[in-house]
Formats: C-alpha cells, sequence, structure tokens
C-alpha cells in the first residue's frame, strides 16, 4: 500500500476574517501527482496558502500532517525546511539582491539534498530559458510573466522538495513551455510529491495524475483516482 504523505483532515479556514473552506478532508500519496481542479473564487490558492502555512490563513479547525508530523501550527518556514515549496506566481522584487545570488542561498540552505553550486545553478537555468544574463538582473525586477513562471520551476529544480504545491503557473504559456513543464514535474515525481492547481485541459492532460480532487463553494465536492 503506497504510503500517504500529506493529510488534510476536517479542515477550515479563515482569510480576513472571511470562512473560505469548510471541512476539506483529502490525502497525498508519496510520490505521487495530484490535481486540483475548481472554478475561480472556489478556494484552490487559499488550500494551497494554508498547506504552506501562510500567515493570511488562519486555520479555524481541523488537521494538517505531513509525514505523520502535525504542522497545523508549524509556520511556514519550519514547514519549508520540512520539504514543502509552494510555487505560486508572486516571486517578490528586491532590486538589491541579484536573482542567482538568491538561487545561490536556497542551494546552499537546502538541507536535505547536496547543493548543487552556480554552475549547475546556471547549467539548469539555461534548459528552461534563463540564461545568465537573465538570473544576474536584480530579483524579480524586468522579469515577464513567463520567466517569473520559469524562475519558479528552477527553485523547484534546485531545491527538489518532498512536497511540491504548484499554483497554476501554466496560464499564459505556450505549449512547448507546458511540455517542458509537465517533464519536469514528472521527472521529480519519482522524488517528490506534486498538488497541481490547473485550470487548463492541455496542461492537465500532460501531466497524467495519479488522482484529482475538485473543490467547490470551499470543500472538496469530488475525488477521483
Amino acid at each position: 500500500m503506497q504510503k500517504k504523505l500529506l493529510k488534510v483532515a476536517g479542515l477550515s479556514i479563515a482569510a480576513s476574517g472571511k470562512n473560505i473552506l469548510t471541512r476539506v478532508n483529502f490525502t497525498l500519496p508519496e510520490n505521487s501527482l495530484t490535481l486540483l481542479l475548481g472554478p475561480n473564487a472556489a478556494g484552490k490558492t487559499s488550500l494551497a496558502g494554508a498547506i504552506m502555512g501562510l500567515d493570511a490563513y488562519t486555520v479555524k479547525e481541523g488537521l494538517i500532517d505531513f509525514d505523520g508530523v502535525n504542522i497545523t501550527k508549524l509556520s511556514a518556514p519550519e514547514r519549508a525546511k520540512l520539504g514543502i515549496f509552494l510555487a505560486w506566481q508572486k516571486t517578490p522584487v528586491i532590486d538589491s539582491l541579484k536573482t542567482i545570488d538568491f538561487l545561490e542561498y536556497l542551494d546552499s540552505n537546502n538541507f536535505a539534498k547536496e547543493p548543487f553550486g552556480k554552475e549547475k545553478i546556471l547549467a539548469k537555468g539555461k534548459t528552461l530559458g534563463l540564461g545568465e544574463e537573465v538570473l544576474n538582473r536584480p530579483l524579480g525586477v524586468g522579469f515577464s510573466g513567463g520567466e517569473l513562471k520559469k524562475l519558479e520551476f528552477l527553485q523547484l529544480l534546485i531545491l527538489r522538495p518532498r512536497l511540491a504545491i504548484v499554483d497554476e503557473l501554466e496560464a499564459g504559456l505556450d505549449t512547448r513551455s507546458l511540455k517542458m513543464f509537465a517533464k519536469i514535474i514528472l521527472t521529480l515525481k519519482k522524488n517528490t510529491t506534486f498538488l497541481v492547481i490547473s485550470h487548463q485541459a492541455n496542461w492537465q492532460n500532460s501531466l497524467r495524475a495519479d488522482q484529482s480532487l475538485t473543490l467547490k463553494n470551499g470543500t472538496i465536492v469530488k475525488n477521483r483516482v
């Protein structure tokens, strides 16, 4: 029987004093790929933020269990150290910090994995279409939407987390980029569990998910394996 890496049980959350999710239940098997689907404003991004432990979301009741550890009250940095990663389209803009320096910092502080080093980071960036000139820019400054999404995937490649939550990074990407990202996910799935939030059918078809969850009106209404 496949080990369950993440268990969400009876989870209800609020943001800005408003209830967002009610009694959400699901599990993610280890080294699997799960699609999280649903209409706009269903609470998909809020669920991702709650699993990551972002301050904007308050757990009203329920449990988030990661590999047998109750992480419901842990901070986002504590969850990151356990191997949880969120790719979510909101890379900060820091004009005093070079992108490559930021990536080297992530690499050198990736306690669970052997560091890549600068040359390998640059090589992996190049395979994603992020050349050295791009990575030498200040973080987030002058990046196109596509470059920001590729930067999120470069962080994913560097960190090699145990759980990766990918929040609608496919929006606005061309077919070639979608296929490249899908290939990366399917390759990393050997050692990483994925929860991918998606709207686009062509992206979904490329991913070959192990299960899909449908979120509507703040709760899971369909779980299909």
